[in-house]
């Protein structure tokens, strides 16, 4: 089978759940023998400084010198699928006319919420908002939520209505968690399939490793993920008192705030950001892996890393975070006090048998190549379709 497939790349520079699936997605099809045309665009192509008229002017010739030869490939080369990952901003929408024209299949990985809402978290003012679906979507535009800024707003709204109306003559759609299919399920024609896919993460060999009295947080320390509610409900518990140990591996906009609040406490350490292996290391002996987002998520990949290291999962329990089904998960009320009631109760034992439920429900389902597997089963009942 020829695949085609099309994303526009996330910055380098910053870690990107999305970069890595897709990546890793092309590197395993191609092991599986298909033939993967990889046509991907992103920030790090472009001249960023010194900002200046002639940098803009060069800029936007590289965006459309890209999409002619996107055009160009797609015509020559006839795949037999396209998956469309992220298509904003630089690849643009008028690709999916194209394939539709031409009858090739279109699927589409919902990553986030930018269908409806144009920041694509439905995160906005400290909590949750979903104004943009109750009422106009133009809401979004009004409060600036793309990037705080009202011009870009307004591109990202009109962009919006163009995924919109590219969901509508896809072929598949592929979801992180029923909650998500739920979501966009007024937006997808009546014939348009869907895979639910966990997140597929590498194997980490950690069986055989003794657990500690250790919690893992592993993201990006942003209001939306909850480090805050985590931090602060574990210092009303009494988990510090029964040895417990909270370990915060990450950086982000919040990461100076929270060192301030909560560096003094002997039990919470604060490691900055960590690489795959670091990471992996640290799960190795930790307990449980908390995920508080505060925010509907998708499958983040720490989810899948944990389980990979027979980790017991906590979360959230809001938006796809309450919709996994997973042996060993703990879903925790979205307050401080369901969160400080939980750590005060940590138990070394039960947490261990169920973060070994957890890495026999991986071995089936989330293993990087089982999940391709499942994924090129799926491109094959789509093209049969």
């Amino acid at each position: 089978m020829k695949v085609a497939i099309v994303h526009n790349l996330y910055d380098s520079n910053q870690s990107s759940g999305e970069n890595s699936v897709v990546l890793n997605d092309v590197d395993q099809l191609t092991k599986l023998g298909q033939e993967v045309i990889f046509l991907n665009f992103g920030i790090n192509s472009l001249k960023r400084s010194p900002i200046s008229p002639y940098v803009i002017y060069e800029n936007i010739k590289k965006i459309y010198k890209f999409r002619r030869n996107l055009r160009r490939i797609i015509l020559k080369e006839r795949p037999d699928l396209i998956h469309f990952h992220n298509l904003f901003p630089f690849i643009g929408f008028n690709v999916t006319k194209l394939a539709s024209r031409n009858k090739i299949p279109l699927v589409f990985t919902m990553h986030n919420y930018r269908v409806t809402c144009i920041n694509g978290s439905h995160f906005r003012n400290h909590s949750i908002c979903i104004k943009c679906i109750r009422r106009s979507p133009f809401w979004g535009v009004i409060y600036r939520c793309y990037r705080g800024s009202f011009s870009q707003s307004f591109i990202a709204f009109f962009a919006n209505r163009k995924l919109k109306k590219s969901l509508s003559f896809s072929s598949a759609v592929v979801t992180l968690s029923p909650f998500m299919t739920d979501h966009i399920s007024n937006y997808l024609n009546s014939e348009c399939m869907v895979l639910e896919r966990a997140t597929p993460s590498e194997k980490v060999n950690s069986v055989g490793f003794k657990k500690d009295k250790k919690v893992l947080f592993a993201g990006r320390l942003t209001e939306e993920k909850g480090v805050d509610l985590l931090c602060g409900s574990w210092t009303t518990s009494k988990a510090e008192a029964n040895g417990w140990k909270l370990v915060i591996a990450g950086d982000g906009t919040e990461g100076p705030d929270l060192l301030k609040k909560f560096d003094l406490y002997e039990s919470i350490s604060f490691l900055g950001m960590l690489n795959a292996d670091e990471i992996a290391h640290q799960m190795c002996s930790s307990a449980a892996v908390v995920v508080p987002s505060v925010w509907f998520e998708g499958f983040p990949k720490v989810i899948s890393q944990a389980c990979s290291n027979s980790c017991a999962v906590v979360v959230n329990n809001i938006g796809s975070l309450a919709s996994l089904d997973l042996p060993g998960a703990i879903k925790i009320e979205n307050n401080s006090q369901h969160w400080s009631d939980f750590f005060s109760k940590l138990d070394l034992k039960e947490l261990s048998v169920m973060g070994l439920n957890n890495l026999e429900w991986w071995i089936t389902n989330a293993e990087s190549e089982i999940q391709s597997v499942k994924l090129l089963d799926f491109y094959k009942k789509v093209v049969q379709k």
